[in-house]
């Protein structure tokens, strides 16, 4: 079986080291390419044609964004987004640019590789507090308050407490 084929794509240079490190210590995973530019990463997976790219958000030049909507409508590479943007904030953004998935750079690290083959296989690539804020952005489009319910929820017992 052929490994998964990775490019890291983010501004810092120690941050990627770390991600090559981990993903090479995993079998059935090669990292083949790194980027420090959104046009750098758009670069690598035209002409490396990873399975997965690892894409930060905030990538000078072109950004994560832009540069996730390239890649995922030019090639066939797959894109996991490892932000430290919050997910209440990135998440849906990042999907609708074409991403396959979401994780929080504060996320425990080993989340990162199941996500990574998760994603590779096609399928969505979310944390657990992904998912929570996924349901929620969908409860929220759902029930027309704009908040989710959860959040509703919580204002509505606090106006109850407050009285109101």
């Amino acid at each position: 079986m052929e490994p998964i084929r990775i490019v890291v794509a983010d501004d810092h240079a120690v941050f990627r080291m770390a991600l090559r490190a981990l993903l090479q210590a995993e079998s059935g995973m090669a990292v083949v390419g790194e980027a420090a530019t959104g046009e750098a990463a758009v670069e690598a997976a035209l002409s490396l044609r990873p399975d997965v790219v690892l894409m930060d958000l905030s990538m000078p030049g072109c950004g994560g964004l832009a540069a996730t909507r390239t890649i995922t409508t030019a090639t066939g590479a797959r894109v996991l987004v490892l932000s430290v943007c919050p997910e209440h904030e990135c998440l849906l953004p990042a999907l609708a640019a074409g991403a396959s998935g979401y994780l929080a750079k504060s996320a425990a690290a080993d989340e990162l590789v199941p996500l990574v083959r998760r994603v590779a296989r096609g399928e969505v690539g979310l944390s657990s507090s992904g998912v929570r804020t996924l349901v929620g952005a969908a409860t929220a489009a759902h029930d027309g308050t704009g908040r989710g319910r959860a959040r509703g929820s919580a204002s509505r017992t606090a106006r109850a407490r407050a009285g109101g």
